[in-house]
């Protein structure tokens, strides 16, 4: 479960996210986009210490880009490969580390037991109800991961760490030590390609987007 506050954040995750996008190899363009949400969302982090979302957006007529966030009140220790975005002041949770999620091991170990365990994203409870939010996308698992039993893939999710997360083409590939996790950034036709087929994947679509897309694959 996620909870959502009704909260204050400077800066704003849009701002910040399309301050940071010219930066990335992935992003086609020098200059700041004005940003639209698309969709989202979110996974659990089972120690409730990290706030692990991911945002769909667009501009203008580009592309819709999946841009995965990590929320930490302390900062990931130097040295790995974590990339901090930005700090945001949050008007209920004080300063918080905006981080691109694809170095922060507690996102890829997020996102490996959603792809292993298929339990897609977690509920998204506003703060003060007991009823969970409309998500605003699907999301699912697909797929199967050859050579690796069941338990040692779940053993091997809840201890995985980053080891490093290269850029490449339009993803981010993700050397968790057992696993090689996918990343897609860019989802346009190279993401409903049949580019994953027999890796286990996690597959989304949104209103607007029925077919599903390839937003993560796992090898």
């Amino acid at each position: 479960m996620a909870l959502i506050y009704d909260a204050e954040l400077k800066p704003g995750k849009l701002e910040a996210v399309a301050q940071w996008l010219p930066l990335q190899a992935w992003f086609d363009g020098d200059t700041v986009p004005e940003l639209r949400k698309v969709a989202a969302y979110r996974f659990d982090d089972p120690d409730g210490q990290v706030g692990i979302e991911t945002l769909l957006v667009s501009a203008d007529q580009r592309p819709v880009l999946q841009v995965p966030l990590t929320y930490r009140a302390e900062p990931l220790p130097e040295g790995g490969p974590a990339s901090l975005i930005t700090t945001m002041e949050h008007s209920v949770l004080g300063t918080r580390y905006v981080y691109d999620a694809t170095g922060d091991p507690v996102y890829v170990r997020a996102l490996v037991a959603a792809i292993v365990h298929g339990t897609g994203q977690a509920d998204q409870i506003k703060d003060g109800t007991d009823t969970p939010l409309p998500p605003t996308m699907t999301v699912r698992s697909d797929g199967t991961l050859p050579g690796h039993t069941a338990a040692e893939t779940d053993d091997a999710a809840q201890t995985l760490d980053v080891q490093a997360a290269e850029i490449a083409g339009e993803t981010t590939v993700i050397d968790a030590g057992v696993f090689s996790v996918t990343v897609q950034h860019v989802l346009d036709e190279i993401a409903d390609a049949d580019v994953t087929a027999g890796q286990a994947r996690l597959l989304g679509s949104w209103p607007g987007h029925d077919e599903p897309v390839v937003l993560a694959a796992l090898a």
